[in-house]
């Protein structure tokens, strides 16, 4: 909801007092010029059936490599059923992964038509996003396994591996003045027990003293706002140094002042 709403307030400053602009939240439709909506709600009967196929001119659909991706067959499933019920003068894509590694074609929902194309290099060149250092990490190893999000619990939140991503993640660094991170898992009990580990006495006695939380699609948006106004702020005492994450923030997330990522996960 979050990446709806920073969209909505994105084309009120381009357009100005030009238009009406309205959020589509809660299974709530609306009437507005522009309507803002997650395709969670939109591919939902009730609410996709209250438009008539023509109701828009123009249609965007952002993340439109979610119309063909093996990896969320129920979210493609979404995007394709909005896709294939309205018909409106204009429909555009929009996505940084067109090429697909799971050999879906992006393309043919648009007419192979390519209206505007920039690289990453290009985007940082031109100010667009900000550049970045990423470093592999060698895999753990215990009792000659690696270890990764496919092992089991136990090792996944293990005393040594927790040292491991911490002694990574402070030797590589961030930049700024405060740290301010995200750190993506695989499996929802991962993120909580992780979060628990990083505030444990253990590690502050070891000079750590992070303050983190965890976030799962289980959370509610408030929930996920007042964390992300936490890890943004740069003093106070309820401050964030971490939001361990499972399945949300994956996308379109827009929080400028995050100066360290942690990809716990392949």
């Amino acid at each position: 909801e979050k990446i709806v709403k920073d969209a909505m307030k994105t084309f009120e400053r381009v357009f100005g007092n030009k238009i009406e602009t309205g959020l589509m939240t809660q299974g709530n439709r609306s009437d507005k010029d522009f309507v803002f909506a997650m395709v969670q709600t939109l591919s939902r009967d009730n609410i996709l059936h209250s438009y008539k196929p023509d109701e828009f001119d123009y249609i965007v659909f952002d993340e439109c490599h979610r119309m063909r991706t093996s990896k969320d067959p129920k979210k493609m499933a979404m995007y394709q059923k909005v896709y294939d019920y309205f018909k409106p003068k204009f429909m555009l894509g929009m996505t940084a992964t067109p090429e697909r590694t799971d050999g879906g074609d992006i393309y043919k929902y648009f007419d192979h038509n390519v209206v505007y194309e920039i690289r990453l290099k290009d985007a940082i060149d031109n100010d667009l996003i900000c550049d970045f250092h990423y470093y592999g990490i060698e895999d753990f190893i215990v009792d000659g396994e690696a270890i990764d999000e496919k092992s089991s619990f136990v090792k996944l939140v293990s005393d040594k591996r927790v040292k491991h991503v911490i002694d990574a993640a402070e030797k590589y660094g961030f930049s700024g003045n405060r740290l301010k991170g995200l750190i993506f898992v695989s499996r929802v009990e991962e993120a909580i027990e992780l979060s628990k580990l990083f505030n444990e006495t253990y590690y502050e006695k070891a000079g750590r003293n992070y303050q983190t939380v965890a976030l799962a699609g289980c959370n509610s948006e408030d929930e996920r706002e007042d964390a992300i106004d936490r890890l943004e702020k740069d003093e106070g005492s309820d401050v964030l140094d971490y939001i361990f994450t499972v399945d949300i923030f994956n996308e379109g997330l827009d929080v400028p002042d995050v100066n360290l990522i942690v990809f716990n996960r392949t």
